[in-house]
């Protein structure tokens, strides 16, 4: 089909891969985000390499991001949602745009507008080498407060800031739709962990952002460097109480490639990881895991609660799988390793675009009446790492391609069959 469009609906790492693949063969991609920034949750993660990469996947998003930047073939749209969509001959869609915004296409980066803010209502994009760089944050812009403070627009050398949407809703059309929405993290706030009550006790995206912020692991609560840090693993996922039996895939490759590297900078750091068991998370997860234990302790159980210290520690009661013994151990820092949950706009989504939904809430891999046209990628589809989200946005981009008869596709290989949601062997150990 000549001059085709497709739509993505999501800016993480799933989307923008679908688009660059789809935009590479000549289709016209419109990228769709709603939030101010393109890279979703991959975007928060720091970089794991020691001595050498450890494959953590944290780099492919800037690549992504620069590349879908520049691309010609490409728009890229933050702070819109799609509000309608339908179909007849094509995809008919209306976007609902939340101003103030920064245009993405226009955005150059120079940081003037976060300059001259003065609410400090300008916020920085967490990954590099892509666009917007900048954001605004709504809860506390001055003119979103009826304060007619318009020096940001004013300022803004590439004209990239819209303070009110101008006439009717954009809209437009598309060939084919690829649903790439990604996922919610669970609120461990309900866990008896005190997360939200105790400062000391954080997610695995809160240390991401400690790692990415200060280089190093500090404690919130005073900014110095833990002694005794805690993983607790499956926080949130493997729950039957929560009826969210699905694994979440990348949870173990992140915490221990995280513990890792707070081990590689600070050698006296005491880790301890509790978990059910160790998922596969690479080709070399053998050597990987067998490295990792003799760095980092692991004691097969999942903590029951956690109670505060003086110092501002925690105090974790656990069971110990082998022996059945009752423990408590105190942790001057505590992260849990929070699972992945569908994403909030995914009923509706899916609903208007006539998609089947797993019991779990994600897009149904084994519905065989999935309309024409229509495909999802990367954690739409149930919980998955970065590297397992890049192959299968791949994988929904060729299918794609294949529905509007892009002739060039065949001058490409297909990609791989699509991988499953995770690895069939699972690696045991006792703790030492």
């Amino acid at each position: 089909m000549a001059d085709s469009t497709a739509l993505v609906i999501g800016g993480g790492i799933a989307g923008l891969t679908a688009a660059l693949e789809m935009a590479r063969f000549g289709v016209q991609v419109d990228v769709v985000e709603q939030e101010l920034f393109l890279g979703g949750h991959a975007a928060k993660l720091a970089c794991k390499a020691t001595d050498a990469c450890v494959k953590c996947g944290a780099c492919l998003i800037a690549e992504a991001l620069d590349a879908a930047r520049t691309h010609p073939g490409i728009r890229l749209r933050t702070a819109c949602r799609v509000e309608t969509i339908q179909r007849s001959q094509r995809f008919a869609y209306t976007l609902g745009v939340e101003t103030p915004r920064i245009i993405a296409a226009a955005c150059s980066g120079c940081g003037t507008c976060r300059d001259v803010c003065p609410a400090d209502a300008i916020a920085g994009g967490a990954a590099s080498g892509g666009g917007p760089f900048f954001g605004i944050r709504r809860e506390v812009c001055r003119y979103v407060q009826g304060q007619s403070c318009t020096l940001c627009r004013d300022k803004c050398p590439a004209g990239a800031i819209e303070l009110e949407a101008a006439g009717q809703p954009p809209c437009g059309e598309a060939d084919a739709v690829v649903l790439a929405t990604g996922f919610q993290t669970f609120d461990p706030r309900s866990k008896p962990y005190g997360y939200g009550i105790f400062p000391n006790v954080i997610t695995n995206l809160d240390l991401e952002g400690i790692l990415r912020r200060e280089g190093r692991m500090v404690r919130p609560s005073d900014g110095v460097e833990p002694k005794r840090v805690a993983f607790i693993q499956c926080v949130g996922s493997r729950d039957a109480k929560l009826g969210h039996l699905w694994c979440s895939g990348f949870c173990c490759g992140a915490a221990v490639r995280a513990a890792q590297l707070v081990k590689a900078r600070r050698m006296e750091t005491e880790i301890t990881v509790f978990y059910i068991d160790i998922q596969n998370f690479g080709k070399d997860v053998e050597p990987a895991y067998q490295a990792a234990r003799r760095d980092l302790r692991f004691v097969r159980t999942i903590p029951a609660e956690a109670f505060p210290v003086a110092d501002g520690g925690l105090r974790l009661s656990y069971v110990k799988d082998s022996s059945h013994e009752a423990c408590e151990e105190a942790f001057d820092l505590v992260v849990l390793s929070v699972g992945m949950v569908p994403s909030p706009e995914i009923d509706r989504l899916a609903g208007a675009l006539g998609m089947v939904l797993s019991s779990a809430g994600f897009v149904s891999r084994a519905a065989p009446d999935q309309p024409a046209g229509v495909f999802a990628a990367g954690a739409a589809r149930g919980p998955m790492a970065i590297a397992d989200a890049v192959a299968d946005a791949h994988s929904a981009a060729w299918q794609a391609l294949e529905f509007l008869g892009q002739t060039g596709a065949s001058r490409g290989a297909a990609p791989a069959a699509r991988r499953p949601l995770c690895s069939s062997f699972l690696l045991a150990g006792d703790e030492r």
